[in-house]
């Protein structure tokens, strides 16, 4: 009854006959489809990356003149003392570093 079993390549009784052969036919159609169908999407997708690419820069480069004009009209208002501590109304100049090399002496 084991050896029975064995005897036949289950694979072989499930893909057998008109069903396997309709199996096999739709999964070169499909296959077929996906060919010559993925140039179309390729060329879809570069498409709207370009597109995605110019508007997004304009659209940055009207937020970014939204930005300056905005620091502009900033800058021009007279701030008070009240809102600036004195500290921060100094300004600060750091002197660059004067550092000195020591060599290692093991001695």
């Amino acid at each position: 009854m084991i050896y029975r079993q064995f005897q036949q390549i289950p694979l072989q009784q499930r893909f057998a006959g008109p069903r396997g052969l309709l199996a096999f036919i739709a999964g070169v159609a499909v296959i077929g489809l996906v060919l010559v169908v993925l140039p179309f999407v390729l060329l879809f997708g570069v498409i709207a990356l370009i597109l995605l690419s110019l508007f997004g820069r304009l659209y940055l480069k009207r937020q970014l003149s939204r930005f300056n004009s905005r620091n502009a009209a900033n800058q021009a208002a007279p701030e008070t003392d009240t809102q600036v501590p004195p500290f921060a109304r100094d300004s600060f100049t750091p002197t660059p570093h004067k550092g000195r090399t020591f060599e290692h002496e093991p001695d």
